[in-house]
């Protein structure tokens, strides 16, 4: 999608609209000036939405592929397995995410630790350290 997206861009220089959910065309925006992203207004009542046909600069804070989906008319027992896929892969990338934060704490622990050595600080010194450490975490 992103090089049919650059040639249109580069070579057609049509104008063209898409409306996608693909978040990696977003990122076209900083290549080419004379792309821009924009966005429906989306107002939310529970699970459903409301599109409020205002045209707004930027990009979409969330993805609302299911509810426009459901809007389209694609049977419930569709929705309902594209969402407990979804769930499934929010939770891989959540956890993912913990993963890395925790290699990103463990080396900052390291690394402060790696720096001091503990006979040549005073009580209080190793105390702070301890706090210090406490806090990173």
């Amino acid at each position: 999608m992103g090089r049919v997206a650059e040639h249109l861009v580069q070579s057609t220089q049509a104008w063209t609209l898409f409306a996608t959910h693909y978040v990696e065309l977003t990122t076209l925006v900083s290549n080419y000036p004379q792309i821009q992203n924009v966005y429906l207004d989306v107002v939310e009542h529970g699970q459903q939405i409301v599109f409020m046909h205002q045209v707004k600069a930027g990009i979409a804070q969330q993805s609302y592929g299911l509810q426009v989906a459901a809007l389209a008319g694609i049977p419930t027992v569709v929705l309902n397995q594209a969402q407990k896929k979804l769930a499934e892969l929010e939770q891989q990338a959540h956890l993912q995410t913990i993963s890395e934060d925790t290699s990103t704490i463990e080396s900052v622990l390291l690394s402060t630790l790696t720096a001091k050595q503990p006979d040549d600080m005073t009580p209080k010194q190793a105390l702070e350290l301890v706090y210090l450490l406490h806090s990173l975490l």
